[in-house]
């Protein structure tokens, strides 16, 4: 069986990433929204409660890793390393997604929701 390239095992990682960003923003958006909670990155604190909050997040994540797969393409030899530290991000957000998934339940089991 053929191996994957280094180009598209980046894009695979990116995807993820993408993807991550955007359930990170649903779930984030529904845990701040019910006031329980609170965003902490001071950049996002006023417009995480926002309903397109998940597709900007999903947006410019999505365009900040096409521009560095733009830049990477020029030298190859740059995309293991790049997609070896995506994979590391990666596994960070999906505790983070894991983390506001857990208190996101916890709010439903309780009633915030009813």
């Amino acid at each position: 069986m053929k191996e994957l390239s280094v180009r598209t095992k980046y894009l695979m990682v990116a995807g993820c990433m993408v993807a991550l960003q955007a359930l990170d923003g649903v779930v984030t958006t529904m845990v701040v929204s019910t006031a329980w909670a609170r965003e902490t990155n001071p950049l996002l604190i006023g417009v995480a409660d926002q309903s397109w909050f998940w597709l900007a997040k999903l947006l410019l994540t999505a365009a900040v890793l096409g521009v560095m797969y733009w830049r990477l393409n020029k030298d190859e030899r740059h995309f293991p390393r790049a997609t070896k530290w995506l994979a590391v991000a990666s596994v960070v957000y999906i505790g983070i997604v894991a983390w506001n998934s857990y208190c996101l339940y916890v709010l439903q089991s309780i009633g915030v929701f009813t």
